[in-house]
């Protein structure tokens, strides 16, 4: 597993020319060798790294060379076959192996994908889930912190889903997180990354946005998704809390759990509302530690 991630990491043209280098090494030490020695076994590896880094079709386009490769050692010294077909015939057996070889580590490669895939993925609604959200988070706290630009997250909770759930069953619970998953992709800009973080639970992170651009994308989602809730008659609202930092913060732990404190806010306070808050470092001030805060609250 950790040599298909490996090798799955290397740029497409660094994998091609790794395995046109092997093919042509194994060929040149054939060549010299003579037929004394059997290397077929070796073409093996030009042909999975194409795979496992390139694709199936890459691999299918290596196998062929390898083939060919062999067959022009074999024609230099046909003088050993009792019959100038024998090294057509052999070369065709050993492409249907090199090409199965190529399938198999393609479809090795899509599988593992593919699983990868589904753990970062809600099972639900098909939108990312909390650990690709930490994950993608993380990346952009360290990428804000190295570039000096906010970071703004919004922690959005579902005011009243118990009651979806007890009046017209999970089914329809369900239904009310899949609508509000795709409003969500529908509504962010395509820059954002919004996810389930679990439950009738949601993060949205806004992409370099101010504090004033994050507040107007976190009423924007407030609005489609209380659009929404009439269209479809359920008697739920929604409680955001929204929270930028000027400056990223040590940890995604202290963005999700100051978003998540505000969201609490929001509901405690009566539900239905949007709590931001804008953390920024004092101009002027001296910094230690975590810096000098100051709040700015906005509620709606």
């Amino acid at each position: 597993m950790k040599t298909l991630e490996f090798i799955a990491g290397w740029p497409r043209n660094a994998v091609i020319g790794v395995s046109v280098a092997l093919v042509l090494i194994i060929t040149l030490v054939r060549l010299l060798t003579g037929h004394e020695l059997a290397l077929s076994f070796f073409y093996l590896i030009p042909v999975s790294v194409s795979a496992l880094g390139a694709g199936r079709f890459a691999g299918i386009l290596m196998a062929l060379f390898c083939a060919f490769a062999w067959l022009a050692a074999d024609l230099s010294m046909q003088e050993r076959f009792s019959n100038p077909y024998i090294p057509y015939a052999n070369e065709f057996f050993r492409l249907m192996m090199f090409i199965f070889i190529a399938h198999v580590m393609a479809s090795m490669k899509e599988l593992t994908e593919q699983q990868k895939k589904t753990a970062r993925t809600d099972f639900l609604t098909g939108i990312p889930n909390r650990l690709s959200f930490i994950e993608y988070a993380r990346l952009e706290v360290s990428k804000s912190r190295r570039e000096s630009r906010p970071i703004s997250l919004i922690f959005l909770d579902v005011d009243n889903f118990k009651a979806v759930n007890d009046t017209w069953g999970h089914h329809e619970g369900d239904l009310l997180l899949i609508n509000v998953a795709a409003t969500l992709t529908h509504t962010i800009r395509i820059t954002d990354f919004a996810a389930r973080l679990g439950g009738d639970e949601f993060g949205i992170l806004l992409w370099r946005s101010t504090s004033s651009d994050a507040f107007l994308v976190a009423e924007k989602i407030r609005e489609q998704l209380l659009a929404l809730a009439r269209r479809k008659n359920w008697p739920v609202t929604y409680s955001l809390g929204l929270v930028t930092f000027d400056e990223a913060p040590e940890s995604v732990e202290e963005l999700v759990d100051e978003a998540d404190r505000l969201m609490y806010q929001a509901k405690q306070g009566g539900k239905n509302a949007l709590k931001h808050r804008t953390v920024s470092k004092e101009k002027g001030a001296r910094v230690s530690g975590a810096g000098q805060v100051r709040y700015l609250d906005s509620v709606r």
